[in-house]
């Protein structure tokens, strides 16, 4: 028996992972979100790290995945999901 707390919200909502994909077209990058199964999530954009703008939002499917396809809009852009409000 080992001591300690159970976390609730995150045993119950694992964290949401973004991936690069193989990229489908020149001038084009696809990430993957994975998370909880049908779990809304927002993929967020920035140059900065510091401002940051949702650019997506959509449901993960019944195996907890969606994938994201965006054109190479400037030379150093940032992405991360997040939990939808």
């Amino acid at each position: 028996m080992t001591g300690g707390r159970l976390n609730l919200k995150k045993a119950l909502n694992p964290d949401i992972r973004l991936a690069p994909v193989a990229a489908a077209n020149a001038g084009k990058f696809q990430l993957r979100v994975s998370a909880w199964q049908n779990r809304q999530c927002v993929l967020q954009s920035s140059a900065d790290l510091v401002s940051w703008t949702s650019v997506y939002t959509n449901t993960t499917s019944t195996n907890g995945i969606f994938d994201f396809t965006n054109s190479i809009a400037s030379p150093q852009q940032y992405f991360r999901a997040v939990a939808a409000q």
